[in-house]
Order: structure tokens, then sequence, then C-alpha cells
């Protein structure tokens, strides 16, 4: 299978809109900023065979089927965003005492006096803070814990949800070959993620989003627009 690069981009601006149950689209999500997005072109070709000699064996090449893989690595992601364009993806979750946090350890209640070991977590007032030394019967403002602390309430991606969905990709970078505007749409892609399934204490991941272009009646399957000069 042939494969050609058709558009590498870079620091840009990445949006999706879903496409609804209706074939309308629905409202645009700015899903982060990428650090690079890649459009390939792949093709089988079939060989036409020529009884004539003078020809060669292969008289001419024919390309059978065309896929365009689009794909992009997004630094700052919003679990938010993410959430509307992959419905069930994101949940919320609040720690309590007695829970597994994620170091392993129950959690612990800091509103009562307190006994764990080194690297116990520690819920008071909504935050969740990790012993530095081991506490027997101690009051929570005589504890010893750890500079950084971690809401109770947190986001995580959920594994087991819907993967993939269908919308209008527009990239809006900067071309990697020239260095200049350049911006990229795809009106119909089947998006699919991949990446890390878990966070807690922060809002923005990285992942690896890609899928394959798909061509719609009155549209080309993709535009690549170049940024004017000023």
């Amino acid at each position: 299978m042939k494969q050609e690069k058709l558009a590498r981009l870079s620091s840009g601006e990445v949006r999706f809109t879903p496409i609804n149950s209706n074939g309308e689209y629905g409202e645009e999500i700015i899903l982060g900023y990428n650090q690079k997005v890649s459009l390939n072109r792949s093709s089988e070709v079939k060989e036409l065979l020529s009884n004539d000699t003078s020809l060669g064996a292969t008289a001419s090449e024919i390309e059978t089927k065309t896929t365009y893989e689009f794909s992009t690595e997004i630094g700052d992601l919003s679990l938010a965003n993410l959430a509307l364009a992959f419905k069930g993806l994101v949940k919320d979750k609040t720690y309590s005492v007695g829970d597994r946090f994620i170091n392993g350890k129950a959690i612990l209640d800091g509103s009562a006096n307190v006994s764990g070991k080194v690297g116990d977590a520690v819920l008071k007032d909504g935050k969740i803070y990790i012993l530095t030394e081991n506490a027997t019967n101690e009051e929570f403002d005589a504890l010893s814990l750890a500079s950084k602390t971690y809401p109770s309430r947190v986001k995580i991606l959920n594994p087991e949800s819907r993967s993939n969905n269908m919308g209008r990709i527009v990239v809006d970078g900067i071309n990697l070959a020239t260095g200049k505007a350049q911006i990229l749409i795809i009106p119909k892609v089947n998006l699919r993620y991949e990446g890390e399934f878990g966070l807690v204490g922060d809002d923005f991941i990285k992942l690896a989003l890609s899928g394959k272009a798909i061509k719609v009646d009155d549209e080309d399957i993709f535009t690549l627009i170049d940024g004017v000069d000023e």
C-alpha cells in the first residue's frame, strides 16, 4: 500500500464539531492545542498486465482503494471539552473516607484524630493530604503533611465508554514544512482517542486522537488553506 503525507501542522487549535443523530452538525468544541497534526493518504494499487511484450509485463496501475487518515496529539486537552466530544468518556468522582486513593491506600478521616503511616491519604475540607510522618491519634493540625494536595472531587476518563465519534475537524496551525499559518478542514471524520485512561487533580492531559476521513457528497474530503501573509 502506497502512503503519502499530505499535511503536517503544529502549534494549532483543534476544533471538533460532532454530528448529531439527525445528521446535522452540533456545537463546535475547542478540544485543545495540538503538538502535531498529520493527514496521510494511503492507496491500494492493482497492476494491469499486458500481453503486448513491447509494453512490458505491466501496462498500467490503478488505485482501487484510497484512505485518508487524520491524527493529532494534543497536550492541553480539557477533560470538560473531551466529555462533550465523547459522551460518557469523562465522569466525575468524589473521594470519601474509606475509598482507595491513587496510591492504593484507604483514605483516612481528617475531621477526627488520625492514626496512620507515611504515605497514607487524609481527607479534610474537600482536600486530600499525604502523611509524611507516622501519626498516632493526632489532631489534623499536628500532622506532618506533604505540600502537594489533591481535590476530593476529580474528573476521570472512563475506559469502558464509547471511544469514537463522528464529526468535523478544523485545525488552525503552522505548517511544519514552511513555518507559515495553515488551516486543515475535514468535514467528516470518524474520530477515536488513544491515551491515558485516568487523571487526578489536574484538568489537562495529553491525548492522541486519530480517525479516517469520510467523503461527504457536496464537499471535498479535506481542505487545506494557506494563511495570508501580512
